[in-house]
């Protein structure tokens, strides 16, 4: 119901969620701000993944970063899949990532968004590996 009406409703029937339905999204959209709500997702799912992809047999389980592709590495995951290499990877590669648009999303969060993101996915970043 919440995504079928207006936004305008949301007072009456709550913010509109989509995305994973995490536990307690719902209550999580009422207290916080949107962005952070988004934070706690990105986060809860690439924790959860790297866990249980981690338990399994590394010929199972393959690591890798958005920053990171490049076509060797979609070369290495196709393979990883036992996928072909046809030529419509490569169409939907060009005309979807393109080098020159990594990151292009962070400067579009003003400083205040991005502190707010930080204060809940920092420690998953430096888990990860991330510099500051």
């Amino acid at each position: 119901l919440r995504r079928t009406l207006p936004e305008s409703m949301s007072p009456i029937v709550g913010r509109r969620i989509w995305g994973p339905q995490i536990p307690g999204l719902s209550q999580l959209a009422q207290e916080l701000e949107l962005i952070e709500v988004c934070a706690i997702q990105w986060r809860t799912c690439v924790e959860s993944a790297c866990y249980q992809g981690r338990r399994l047999a590394a010929d199972d389980y393959m690591e890798c970063r958005l920053e990171d592709y490049s076509p060797e590495l979609i070369r290495e995951v196709l393979r990883f899949c036992e996928l072909s290499d046809a030529d419509e990877v490569w169409e939907e590669y060009e005309s979807r990532f393109q080098q020159e648009g990594q990151g292009s999303r962070k400067g579009q969060a003003s400083d205040e968004d991005m502190q707010r993101m930080m204060n809940w996915i920092a420690p998953t970043l430096s888990w990860l590996g991330y510099e500051e």
